[in-house]
């Protein structure tokens, strides 16, 4: 199955399975990769399929508000109000998203800009 997604402005469009659906990027949660599709968790707590790559999706989304902390996530940097970093991952709500130890620098200082910046 085939969908089409689109990034115009500060939304995501997703056509999907007969069905369109528009959301506020700043709506998004974290973008999970599963196989070759990515699962985009709302903070309504719908996931939608999107039948996309993550690294594809991951240079769709605007860089100063999206992260992809491992190969496997995508996290909004929004979520970091609510949520807490503890041993290398981020403890949101139910969910715990690991940080690549690689990558932990970079994102605390890109995480650190965008909530200096959206205080």
């Amino acid at each position: 199955m085939k969908n089409d997604v689109k990034i115009l402005g500060n939304t995501i469009f997703i056509a999907c399975d007969g069905r369109e659906i528009y959301r506020p990027l700043n709506h998004i949660f974290y973008c999970e990769s599963v196989c070759r599709t990515c699962e985009i968790k709302f903070n309504t707590g719908k996931i939608q399929l999107a039948y996309i790559g993550i690294n594809k999706l991951e240079q769709m989304l605007p860089h100063d508000s999206f992260y992809k902390c491992n190969r496997f996530f995508i996290i909004y940097f929004g979520i970091l109000k609510e949520a807490s970093i503890e041993d290398g991952k981020i403890v949101f709500q139910d969910i715990s998203l690991p940080v690549s130890r690689d990558r932990f620098s970079e994102f605390m200082h890109k995480a650190e800009a965008f909530l200096a910046a959206n205080a």
